[in-house]
């Protein structure tokens, strides 16, 4: 009896906590022309991929966007 309720406490546990898959990256990035843009994904690489092409939408051409911050 005690190994079932030990075992379903360690499965309620480990169902409740946060996965490293589910943590989201968040990165903006700006251009000198005060445009910018945001990015939420997954991975790194994908979060600063869209927050440079939200600030490429904003900015006008000619103008370049640059990351200026992410974090997890």
């Amino acid at each position: 009896m005690r190994t079932i309720i030990f075992s379903s406490l360690a499965l309620l546990v480990i169902s409740i906590m946060p996965t490293a898959a589910s943590a989201e990256w968040y990165c903006k990035a700006q251009s000198r022309t005060g445009a910018w843009g945001e990015g939420w994904a997954p991975g790194i690489a994908a979060a600063k991929k869209l927050a440079l092409v939200q600030c490429a939408v904003r900015t006008p051409n000619r103008n370049v966007c640059v990351i200026t911050a992410c974090v997890p």
